[in-house]
């Protein structure tokens, strides 16, 4: 049986529910996801990691300005139960 974006791990999952039609990621919308359905807590570090990495790549090729990626990142760090200043320097070194 092929597999779909679905049957696929936690974290591409969440990209995928959360990738409009532009192929553009919201991570407003991942966010809401990982809020609604109480998923922070399931989510391992490379998880979170893949997320971070496609957010970075969204950030990156949409010139995103701190402003909006320090809020959205702070937004995340707490829906995920991780320390802000962990998930900002992950964030940086990608």
């Amino acid at each position: 049986m092929k597999k779909t974006p679905i049957d696929a791990d936690l974290a591409q999952q969440l990209i995928w529910r959360s990738t409009g039609l532009l192929w553009n990621f919201r991570i407003p919308k991942c966010i809401q996801i990982i809020e609604r359905e109480n998923l922070g807590h399931k989510l391992s570090w490379t998880q979170i990691l893949t997320i971070l990495r496609r957010y970075s790549e969204h950030t990156r090729y949409w010139s995103t300005g701190y402003n909006r990626v320090n809020k959205e990142l702070t937004q995340f760090a707490n829906a995920v139960g991780q320390d802000l200043q962990k998930i900002q320097t992950e964030f940086t070194q990608m």
